[in-house]
Formats: C-alpha cells, sequence, structure tokens
C-alpha cells in the first residue's frame, strides 16, 4: 500500500491533468483513493469525496465502487452500522439516476447483491489511522487535490461569469427600436388565471377552481419562486408546526403550516392533504394517542416467552395502529429479543418495558422524519416548471416578455451565480424551421446554433438556473406536438420555460402538449387581458409625454379626443398606438360624422394589415399557408384583406351572424 501512495504521489502531475483535462482513466485513480480511506476506515470522508467526484456518472468507476462496497458490506469485522451504511449507499446508486446516470448492467448486479447479502451482528470497527509512512504520502497528495479543486472552482465561475456575460450583451444587443419604444410607453398588463380550492358542501368536499384577476408581472414572480425542496425557514416552521402538534394534536395546524409555504396558485389539492393527514397521523399514533397502549400490548404479549417473532410483533403493533402501519426491520427484532433475555436472566420486567419504550421512540422520530421527507416530495411534486402565457395579437405578450428579460438581467448578481436566475429570451419567429419540435434538446441546438457556443461551455451552464423565455409558439409549424418532451427541457433540471402563444392557435386539450414531468402539478397558465380604462389612461399619457411634440397634442386633447374612438379600437395596446397615431386626422375634424367613423376603421385596417403582412414575412408556415400567403402577397395585401373583411362582414349581416 505504502508503494501504492508513492506511486500515486509521484503521478501528482497526471493527477492534476486527469482531473482538469480529462486524461484517460482518470476515475481509476479516484478509485485507488477510495481504497485508502476503506483501509483506513475514514468512511465519512470516502462518502464526503465521492459526492465531490465530477465524473461520477463513469460506468468503470461505478463499477470499481460498487465492487469496493460490496467487499465493505461483507466484511465481518466492521461494524454494524458501517455495513449498513454501505448498502444504503448501493441502493442509492441504483435508485438516484438523475445523480448517478442510468447503468442497468450495474443496476441489477447491485440488486442481486443486496438480496444476497445479510447484516450478521458484529463487533466494532476498528479505529486504528494510517500508519505515520501512509500519512506522511498521502496528506501532500490530498492537500494537492484539495488546491486543484479550488482552482476548478474559480476557473468554472470565471468560465460561467464569461458565458452569461455574453448571452446578456446578445438579449441587449438584439432589442430593437420597437421594442425600446415598447418599454418607453409600457403599462404593466393585468391578467386572469385560476387557482385550485377545496370546495366544502353538505356532501362532503372537492376540488374546484377560482379566476383571480390581477398584475401578471406578480403571478409569474410566484412562479419563478416554485420551488422543489424545503429551504431552511420551511424546515424550521414545519418544526414547530410539529412541536406544538405533540400538544395540540391538531391535524390542521400542520396543514395550515404547509400550505404556507405555497403561492395561491399552488396550494394543497385533496390528494395532498390525504398523505399528509396519514403520515402525520402516524407520528401522532406513535408520539402520543398510541404509544402507552402500544407498550402495554408489546410488553403483555412477549415478556413471559424467550423468543419474538417478527410477523408477530408486526400483527400486534399494525393492530392498534391500523390504517397506519409501521415497517418493522430485523434489527428491531433482535434487538427487542436481547433486551427480552436480558429481562428473563435478570428477573426484570422493567428492562424490556424500557426496551420497547425506547424501540416505540425511535419509531417515533422515523415517523417524524417521514414527515419531513412526505412534505419534501409534495413540495417537489408541485413544483412549477412550465407557465404559458395565452393573449390576443398585440396585448403585448412579447413585450413583457422582453421586459421580464430585461429586469431579471437587470436583477442578476454574478457573485450569486448559482442562486440567481438567468433568463435566456428565444423569439421563436427567428429560429431556423426544423429547430424546434424535433425531439433533441433544443437548448442546446439553440445555443450551438444561435449563439455559437461549444458543446463544452453549454455543459457548463446546465447547473445554473435558467428561465427559458419562448416568445411566439403560435409562430412555429410543428404546434402540435408534446413542446416539453419534444425539446427535452428536462435535460436543463434547473430550469423554467415561460411560452406566449395566442390562444385561437393551439386548438382544444393544448395543456398537455406543455406538462413537464410532473404533469399538470407543473403546469400554470394565464391569459393576458385587454386593458381596462385606468390602463387606457395611463397608456395615453405616456405616449402624449413621449410624443405628444410630434404630433403636436397635448395630453388632455389625447385623452379627450380617444373618447371618440369605438372601445374596441383602444383596449388593446398595438390597437391603442394605431390609433393614437391616426389621431390627428380625427381631430382635423370638429365632429366626428358617420362618415368619419367609416375612414377611421378604413385608416385602422390598412395599418393593422401592413403590420400583419410584416409579421407573416417573419413566421413559420405550413407548404399550403405559403403558397396562400405568396398569393397575397403578390398582390396588394391591406387591399385584399381590408375588401375580404368588408364582404365577410356584410355576409355576417345579411345572414343574421349564423
Amino acid at each position: 500500500l505504502v508503494r501504492e501512495i508513492q506511486s500515486a504521489n509521484e503521478g501528482i502531475g497526471d493527477i492534476k491533468q486527469g482531473i482538469s483535462c480529462e486524461v484517460k482513466r482518470k476515475w481509476y485513480r479516484a478509485l485507488r483513493f477510495t481504497d485508502l480511506f476503506i483501509q483506513s476506515h475514514k468512511f465519512a470522508s470516502l462518502e464526503q469525496s465521492i459526492y465531490k467526484i465530477p465524473f461520477r456518472q463513469n460506468n468503470e468507476f461505478l463499477w470499481g465502487l460498487c465492487e469496493r462496497l460490496e467487499r465493505v458490506v461483507a466484511d465481518s469485522e466492521l461494524d454494524n452500522d458501517i455495513r449498513k451504511g454501505a448498502m444504503n449507499f448501493l441502493n442509492n446508486i441504483c435508485q438516484d439516476k438523475d445523480f448517478w446516470g442510468t447503468h442497468p448492467e450495474l443496476n441489477k448486479w447491485i440488486l442481486k447483491r443486496i438480496r444476497s447479502m445479510s447484516l450478521s451482528k458484529c463487533g466494532q470497527a476498528s479505529t486504528s489511522l494510517f500508519p505515520t509512512t501512509l500519512l506522511n504520502e498521502v496528506l501532500p497528495i490530498m492537500q494537492a487535490i484539495k488546491s486543484m479543486q479550488i482552482t476548478q472552482q474559480h476557473d468554472l465561475k470565471k468560465s460561467r461569469k464569461d458565458l452569461l456575460s455574453g448571452l446578456k450583451d446578445q438579449f441587449f444587443s438584439d432589442a430593437d427600436e420597437e421594442f425600446k419604444e415598447a418599454l418607453e410607453l409600457y403599462v404593466k398588463p393585468q391578467g386572469i388565471w385560476y387557482v385550485p380550492i377545496i370546495k366544502s358542501s353538505d356532501s362532503g368536499k372537492k376540488m374546484g377552481f377560482e379566476c383571480r384577476e390581477g398584475d401578471v408581472e406578480k403571478v409569474v414572480n410566484r412562479f419563478l419562486e416554485s420551488k422543489d425542496k424545503l429551504t431552511a425557514n420551511d424546515k424550521e416552521a414545519l418544526e414547530v408546526a410539529v412541536n406544538k402538534l405533540s400538544n395540540s394534536k391538531d391535524i390542521t395546524s400542520i396543514i395550515k403550516a404547509v400550505n404556507s409555504f405555497f403561492a395561491p396558485e399552488n396550494k394543497l389539492t385533496l390528494e395532498d392533504e390525504s398523505v399528509l393527514k396519514k403520515v402525520v397521523k402516524q407520528f401522532l399514533d406513535l408520539k402520543v394517542n398510541k404509544a402507552l397502549e402500544l407498550q402495554e400490548k408489546i410488553a403483555n404479549k412477549f415478556l413471559h416467552t424467550s423468543i419474538i417473532k417478527k410477523q408477530l410483533l408486526i400483527e400486534v403493533i399494525n393492530n392498534v395502529l391500523k390504517e397506519n402501519p409501521i415497517t418493522i426491520e430485523d434489527e428491531d427484532v433482535k434487538f427487542l429479543e436481547t433486551e427480552l433475555n436480558k429481562s428473563s436472566n435478570l428477573n426484570d420486567k422493567s428492562i424490556f418495558e424500557s426496551a420497547v419504550n425506547k424501540f416505540l421512540s425511535s419509531k417515533a422520530s422515523k415517523a417524524k422524519k417521514n414527515l419531513e421527507i412526505t412534505v419534501n416530495e409534495i413540495v417537489a411534486s408541485k413544483c412549477k416548471k412550465v407557465l404559458l402565457i395565452l393573449g390576443l395579437g398585440g396585448t403585448g405578450k412579447s413585450t413583457f416578455g422582453r421586459y421580464l428579460t430585461r429586469r431579471l438581467w437587470q436583477e442578476y448578481d454574478q457573485l450569486k451565480i448559482l442562486q440567481s436566475p438567468i433568463p435566456l429570451f428565444i423569439p421563436l419567429t427567428r429560429l431556423k424551421e426544423g429547430i424546434f419540435n424535433r425531439n433533441e434538446d433544443f437548448i442546446e441546438l439553440y445555443l450551438k446554433e444561435e449563439c455559437k457556443l461549444s458543446l463544452d461551455k453549454i455543459n457548463v451552464l446546465r447547473e445554473i438556473k435558467f428561465i427559458f423565455i419562448l416568445d411566439g409558439y403560435d409562430e412555429i409549424v410543428e404546434r402540435e406536438r408534446h413542446c416539453y418532451i419534444q425539446n427535452k427541457f428536462c435535460k436543463w433540471r434547473n430550469a423554467k420555460i415561460i411560452i406566449s402563444c395566442r390562444p385561437e392557435y393551439l386548438g382544444s386539450g393544448y395543456q398537455k402538449r406543455f406538462f413537464p414531468n410532473n404533469r399538470e402539478k407543473g403546469f400554470q397558465e394565464l391569459t393576458i387581458k385587454t386593458f381596462s380604462e385606468n390602463e387606457v389612461n395611463q397608456y395615453i399619457i405616456k405616449y402624449a409625454q413621449k410624443k405628444g411634440h410630434l404630433l403636436n397634442l397635448s395630453e388632455d386633447i389625447c385623452l379627450h379626443q380617444i373618447k371618440k374612438i369605438p372601445e374596441e379600437l383602444v383596449c388593446n395596446p398595438i390597437l391603442l398606438k394605431i390609433s393614437l397615431s391616426i389621431l390627428p386626422r380625427i381631430i382635423e375634424h370638429e365632429r366626428m360624422t358617420r362618415i368619419n367613423r367609416i375612414i377611421l376603421y378604413d385608416e385602422f385596417l390598412k395599418t393593422w394589415f401592413d403590420r400583419a403582412q410584416e409579421r407573416l414575412h417573419k413566421i413559420q408556415m405550413t407548404v399550403e399557408e405559403r403558397n396562400i400567403f405568396r398569393k397575397l402577397d403578390s398582390d396588394d395585401f391591406s387591399e385584399s384583406c381590408l375588401q375580404f373583411s368588408k364582404e365577410f362582414a356584410i355576409k355576417m349581416f345579411t345572414d343574421d351572424n349564423k
């Protein structure tokens, strides 16, 4: 072993390259260090070092690691807790595919070994440290590795910082004059959305939905804050609630505490409450409600026997707990049986009674821990991943998306690189046809083709908390496919996705096409409303302040004259802007006659159709749509659309809107 360490010391330069430059078989050297930890019984250090290894998903490394863990489990000279910890580690490698990767053959091998291995009663593990010679060789190597890790973290942080600065610069350089003008006139949009509520009636409780209206930005902020695990503050609040529960025995207090962890759009459902009530009741039964009864039943059943059969112990306990049974381990049976024999030999029943009390206390502690685990699972299952923002053309979806991106970049603090969400605004209309919804990692393709990043640089960004803002889903061809699956957004596990779209392009049952991995629990939608009278006035005041001098119009004149324009032409930001641009032509007349209004509609629609023509030049279309547009585009597009609208309106009038 000394020669092995000396060889490792001589090759420290190679180890540095192996970590930073991906030299061949870098995993092998890592395995050599796991051997050192195992042989010196430094199992806590072993576990910490394994979790920090960047190539932990390497198949060869994992095979070698698992073989070593198997030997730890099989070593009867080691402490039972250490051997059990090694077995749990093996099980974790098999279960946690996100962290360790997917390895079908290795998983089969692990499961086979776990089934075949049993933990026999064994003595305490040796606590001897490295021999002095080994320590002298190992310590410089470990210090060198720690130094390299610090350097790597610094380089990685700098690399991320540079990459993010590039993305930020690209966003601001892409901002056109239209967006800059829209920001100057920006009025915070209002929206409608639905929140789940539990409705009570004489027949019982059932789930329902309640319509809410309000500030779109606040709803989006709550979506961005939706978490996938309990925070430190949440855990503290849960701990306080559980401690109070032991005295009050009021399960609703726990439900209220857990509900406080969620936004209004994401409160507990009946299903969530049912799961939560079950684990809370189990904890209460073991801690308070049925603790004495359980202690008496177990003591009376086994106090005058010499053997405790596991199945009989399970029956005694679960007959008391009924619908909230607990799991009994072999170690539990062995512990109670050992204490029972002591009690019998010393003719002192208090020994066994004390052991039963200790056993039940440990189960209550596990039930308390299980409560926190269950709450954590509920939080993870309800984490919002996809937000669909709907709105008619011109209601400000794109402007809001750009405004949000700009705000998030301005808030971005590079010193908190892993905590601050990073926005990536992607106008889908500009994409090459076929890059989206093609069953590939869309973000990787986008960063490669549009941002010119290498795969290594892209992988550096994967651990960052991104907000992907996909603007104009209605402007792509492949709208019928499953957006989340087809673009492999799951490969960016720390990301949230915001998608904007016109509702008329989606059809029925569209929500399922945007569901993330946690399906409807991870999906949210809202609809941007048209302007209210108050928002119209806000917009006009800003418009008059910015452009009134060009139109030779005061703020008061704009507010007064706009009231003469039909409401349907001013309740939409784009329509309002068009109306204001043609306002000087209106106020040339002291009064608006019928003919003036017809002229107004003609002017308005011509401007609207010009804008539509420009949009259609940019978006993706099917072959049939493209052929029709080419024909219209070769003629007078606006005049053709205006003539069609008039004929269609006349037909609707003569047919009584049928």
